[in-house]
């Protein structure tokens, strides 16, 4: 009898001492600065493939135009900002391997303490924030007006409108082409849309290498005037101007 006496007591005391500990502590989600996913130096140098599909008005010669080629940005270089260095990128473009870059403008990135600027076309975008986890949110048009009207490919759209960036997630696997990166941040910029606007833009990024993959939707439609019945098509068919647009890494420096 005293020894059931005693195993009954020890089972209720283990019960006691499991209660008093509680669930097991959350543990914090991983993080990461901006620099570790877009490093900039001088001299350095990224190559993407381009697939782009460019929507005209509905009546115009080519409504409809693609093109292939290749993208690079390189840092060539540095300038003093509020106490750090900002950087100067040029960006180039070409159509064939065998044809010389053109030059397509310049671009000042701004690493500031807590998120990296990216300064293109007079807008300022908060590209990227330090401390970087899943679900991270930001408005990346904080610095300007999001419903700011601009000239793409010659007709006046609001690309901007209904942007909010998130991290979608960290330190990912992400099969690209032939390549398949393993540390990857996964950043929506936007994803939206309503009978007559789509706008879509998603980056990943791999830890010590920059962008390696870009897809972006910016798309308008009216529908030759009734919004109304193109509620279903898909936005590749319906779309009347703007573009879409796909870039994969194929080299960095």
């Amino acid at each position: 009898m005293t020894d059931r006496r005693f195993l009954i007591g020890l089972s209720w005391m283990l019960l006691l001492l499991s209660a008093c500990q509680g669930p097991d502590p959350i543990q914090p989600k991983p993080s990461a600065d901006a620099g570790e996913f877009l490093p900039l130096e001088t001299g350095r140098s990224w190559t993407w493939a381009v697939d782009s599909v460019v929507y005209d008005p509905v009546g115009s010669a080519q409504p409809v135009d693609t093109f292939y080629g290749w993208l690079r940005e390189q840092v060539v270089d540095v300038f003093p900002s509020g106490g750090s260095q900002g950087f100067i990128l040029h960006r180039s473009v070409r159509r064939d391997s065998t044809e010389p870059w053109t030059f397509q403008k310049a671009i000042l990135v701004l690493p500031e303490e807590d998120r990296i600027l990216w300064n293109e076309d007079n807008l300022t975008f908060v590209r990227l924030k330090d401390q970087l986890s899943e679900g991270l949110a930001w408005e990346g048009t904080a610095l300007f007006d999001p419903l700011v009207q601009m000239p793409i490919y010659g007709e006046l759209m609001q690309p901007f409108k209904g942007w909010s960036s998130e991290v979608l997630g960290l330190g990912d696997t992400l099969s690209v082409g032939a390549d398949l990166w393993d540390d990857v941040l996964t950043v929506r910029h936007a994803d939206s849309e309503n009978l007559l606007e789509r706008r879509f833009s998603t980056e990943a990024y791999q830890r010590g290498v920059g962008m390696v993959y870009r897809r972006m939707m910016i798309l308008d439609t009216q529908c030759q005037g009734v919004p109304a019945n193109c509620a279903g098509i898909p936005w590749e068919l319906k779309a009347e101007k703007g573009y879409i647009l796909q870039q994969r890494l194929i080299s960095y420096e």
